[in-house]
């Protein structure tokens, strides 16, 4: 099955947040998970301690009980004192089953055996007394308490209980240092995997608009001629073929420009030329001598020809200017030096205009350009 590319920045941006966090949650998902699983355990021993404690303590009562109740029964030969030690044989034998049913050590449970065969044949003789006449009994009671000592037997349970409960600790100890140092290594591990996915998906997300940016940066120059071609999701693609179509349409607008300008010098300077050579041979008097109203207009008119043809080639060098791709070079002007002799070459249409000009001028400088500066006050 292929597997089909992010149609739009918003998927990228979608599925680089899902991986750059997936690390992150497949941490926090497994520290809840480990801390789950040594929080049961720690209950679990918890409660085995507890009963294990607690069925210790019951098995030394019961055998003390039972010690006294067969040393009772032997010298009364009361039926009651043998049901009372047959209900204590009974609790007794409950809690040497729930002591084996707990995590032991193997002495314990050899323990837990050896006393309850010794209580099955201390049972078993008491059984046989029953039917035995009271005479032949009576030396019993301390034979039997010699043969079948359980307090002896039972007397290191509570000690090897308190030892099972320090082993589980040490356990769950232990286990919480692995647990550690798992978390540790998930750490180390997935949080730099997270952040490289970040910064891949960063890249990869900023790659495709910078270089829409430095393609709109060229446009915004007038450098029609590098095509734009934008790699990345669906909406990149079709936003770059865009910006080629508008590069494209502005390219050609430039060329009908340059077009028109040209050919508009051209159909300008032809009767422009022609006015200049009339004018010239009016203040030249070959087509006859002239009156000084008569100079003086034919001067006018040269000057406007000059002026115009000023003004076209201005018009030509500006255009040019704008179109270059390097700037031009940048040097300090000084306006009260240029302002004058912009204002002599307009002298003669301004007084054939009765027009009069009063300089007052300071000290002025900018940096710029000096023929377009010109162009611009000339203008």
């Amino acid at each position: 099955m292929r597997l089909s590319l992010p149609t739009s920045i918003f998927q990228l941006a979608l599925i680089g947040f899902l991986l750059a966090t997936l690390p992150l949650s497949i941490a926090l998902v497994n520290t809840f998970v480990q801390i789950d699983r040594l929080s049961a355990q720690m209950q679990l021993a918890v409660s085995d301690s507890a009963q294990a404690v607690e069925a210790s303590r019951t098995i030394m009562a019961q055998v003390l009980n039972m010690e006294r109740s067969t040393g009772q029964y032997l010298v009364l030969r009361d039926p009651a004192v043998l049901q009372r030690y047959e209900d204590q044989r009974g609790q007794l034998g409950k809690a040497i089953v729930l002591l084996e049913s707990l995590p032991s050590g193997e002495s314990l449970l050899d323990r837990l055996s050896q006393l309850r065969e010794q209580e099955q044949v201390l049972y078993d003789k008491l059984r046989e007394v029953v039917g035995t006449p009271e005479p032949q009994v009576q030396d019993e009671p301390p034979r039997l308490a010699e043969q079948h000592n359980l307090t002896r037997l039972v007397r290191p349970i509570p000690f090897e209980v308190a030892q099972m409960v320090a082993q589980r600790s040490d356990v769950i100890t232990r286990q919480m240092e692995q647990m550690q140092g798992l978390l540790l290594l998930q750490a180390l591990g997935l949080i730099p995997l997270a952040l490289i996915l970040a910064v891949v998906f960063s890249v990869l997300i900023s790659r495709p608009l910078r270089r829409l940016g430095a393609a709109i940066h060229r446009l915004g120059a007038g450098e029609f001629s590098t095509p734009v071609k934008v790699s990345g999701p669906q909406d990149v693609r079709e936003l770059s073929e865009h910006l080629d179509w508008l590069r494209k349409r502005l390219s050609e607008l430039d060329e009908q420009k340059q077009t028109f300008l040209h050919h508009v010098s051209h159909e300008l300077k032809t009767p422009l030329t022609a006015i200049r050579e009339g004018t010239e041979l009016l203040c030249d008097e070959v087509v006859g001598t002239l009156n000084p109203e008569q100079t003086e207009v034919a001067i006018i008119l040269r000057e406007s020809g000059l002026q115009l043809q000023a003004q076209v080639e201005a018009l030509l060098n500006f255009n040019a200017a704008l179109a270059q791709e390097k700037p031009q070079q940048q040097e300090i002007i000084m306006l009260d030096t240029l302002l004058p002799e912009i204002i002599d070459k307009h002298r003669l249409a301004m007084r054939a205009r009765k027009i009069t000009v009063q300089t007052d001028l300071q000290a002025v400088s900018l940096c710029g350009e000096h023929d377009q500066i010109r162009t611009l006050l000339d203008n």
